[in-house]
């Protein structure tokens, strides 16, 4: 099935149209061509538009859902049938799953019993006793890892899948497209825990080999006490180990894992579930742009003189709606101005004079400083700009003085050559976390390690070739720092650990 998202909130879709649920790429990448008056131009292929359908935003299972993904393993072979007895367990902070998926050597010719038997021996093998630990205090580490005596199990392990583009689920029920968003994509693969269970137990048996020749050889008459001075240690050093992966190593380990329930899509529990990805909204998604605006926003070649004949000169009370480069230029320099910073955020002073008024230095010196800040030599869009007062979050109706306060601490960092985090967004913004990300979203991009960089790096060359401009930015910041102090309750301690360079 191929679909694609109508000016009206519609899909047109091509091809079979069937009543099962699956995972889409949203906003879908393919289209048909419009007339002017938004009438849909016959394809003269032979993959004729059979229907139009109504599209709606489910948001009941936003925070749930997720997608499992098996690279290794083809859709045509499923794990077990029926509801099985597969084990899962996760971690909602850490974003870990874990998936026990049974063998069932009986049932499998091809399994291959004395190598089952040899790696389920050396993964139960239990650990050695010290004698430093004679009441058997490591008993918790002495638990089987194959209980059966074979290797009756695999274990999965999940990767955290960095999205290039958002994921949702479609349902189609009654000439409807229900689109429910994804939390989160995972990756799953096996996992030779056995392996290391092993090697752990051969490192505490030579451990404890070496304990007991220490403990026969012969005593020392003088005895010597070692003093073992701790250092203090710094603001940067814990900032340092808190981002080192032996510490996020360990917030891993010491999260406790939460037990799920298989339940195969065909019962009962999986079917009520699934009704939950239907909206019970009575409106399709609204989309505030004419069938020119959406050809052009897919087609950036497309024509000018067109548009001329069939759009009037957007208003600047438009300052809610995305616009096209071709809108934006019959405006007025400061309007102009105005919408492509808020839609951009972040942008070179070079992509501003290429874009907006080539040759226009000094006017663009005159208007940057009241709609932007200077962030290491990359112009940002003011807060008030991109969240205005009258403009309540998209999706919990934040108000937007939050919204600001968010992301005006998230620039206070950037400017100091710091990262931010989503937990810090919502815990200085006073948001929720799907806020926090529509703050992130256009501002900053996310590295492995989940940790937020402003999108545009440090303009060096900027910042040597207009020192004027520079200067005259830094009384202006120094300003919305002390507005930010005000406003933020942010303590003595965080503001030196993001003001040290």
């Amino acid at each position: 099935m191929s679909e694609a998202m109508d000016t009206s909130g519609e899909a047109v879709v091509k091809r079979e149209v069937t009543d099962d649920a699956d995972v889409a790429d949203q906003p879908t990448n393919t289209a048909n061509l419009m007339k002017g008056d938004g009438d849909v131009i016959e394809d003269d292929d032979d993959d004729p538009v059979i229907a139009e359908l109504n599209v709606f935003v489910s948001t009941a299972l936003q925070e749930q859902l997720y997608l499992y993904q098996y690279p290794m393993r083809s859709a045509l072979r499923p794990f077990v049938s029926g509801d099985g007895n597969l084990e899962s367990r996760f971690r909602p902070k850490a974003q870990a799953v874990e998936l026990k998926v049974p063998i069932e050597p009986d049932n499998n010719p091809h399994y291959d019993f004395p190598k089952g038997e040899e790696l389920a021996d050396l993964a139960n093998e239990p650990y050695p006793q010290a004698k430093s630990d004679p009441e058997g205090s490591n008993d918790e580490g002495n638990t089987k890892t194959f209980p059966s005596g074979l290797m009756d199990h695999l274990l999965m392990t999940s990767t955290c899948t960095p999205q290039a583009s958002p994921y949702a689920a479609a349902l189609i029920h009654r000439g409807e497209v229900h689109v429910a968003p994804l939390r989160n994509v995972f990756q799953l693969r096996p996992n030779l825990h056995h392996l290391d269970e092993a090697e752990a137990r051969q490192k505490a048996a030579k451990a404890a080999g070496n304990e007991e020749e220490a403990a026969d050889g012969p005593a020392e008459s003088d005895s010597r006490v070692r003093v073992k001075v701790k250092r203090v240690e710094t603001a940067r050093a814990a900032a340092a180990r808190k981002k080192s992966y032996a510490h996020m190593r360990q917030q891993i380990d010491e999260e406790t894992w939460v037990p799920l329930q298989y339940r195969h899509s065909s019962t009962r529990v999986a079917m009520e579930q699934r009704e939950l990805l239907r909206s019970t909204a009575a409106m399709p998604i609204p989309l505030e742009m004419t069938p020119e605006e959406y050809v052009n926003r897919l087609n950036a070649q497309a024509s000018d003189s067109r548009q001329q004949t069939t759009r009037k000169t957007p208003s600047i009370k438009e300052s809610t709606r995305l616009m096209t480069l071709a809108d934006m230029k019959k405006l007025p320099l400061k309007d102009m101005l105005r919408h492509f910073l808020r839609q951009a955020e972040a942008l070179r002073y070079s992509d501003i004079c290429k874009h907006v008024a080539p040759g226009e230095h000094y006017q663009l010196k005159r208007l940057l400083p009241s709609m932007a800040l200077l962030i290491n030599g990359v112009w940002v869009a003011r807060s008030p700009l991109v969240h205005p007062d009258a403009c309540n979050s998209f999706y919990t109706g934040a108000p937007a003085e939050r919204m600001q306060a968010a992301r005006d601490y998230a620039l206070w960092r950037f400017a100091y050559g710091k990262v931010v985090t989503k937990a810090q967004v919502m815990k200085y913004g006073k948001l929720r976390e799907p806020d926090a990300g529509q703050v992130l979203e256009n501002l900053t991009k996310q590295d492995s390690s989940r940790l937020h960089h402003l999108k545009i790096p440090e303009d060096a060359s900027f910042q040597s070739s207009h020192p004027d401009l520079v200067k005259k930015m830094q009384p202006i910041f120094i300003e919305f720092q002390r507005d930010l102090y005000e406003r933020l309750d942010i303590d003595e301690e965080h503001r030196k650990e993001t003001a040290q360079r």
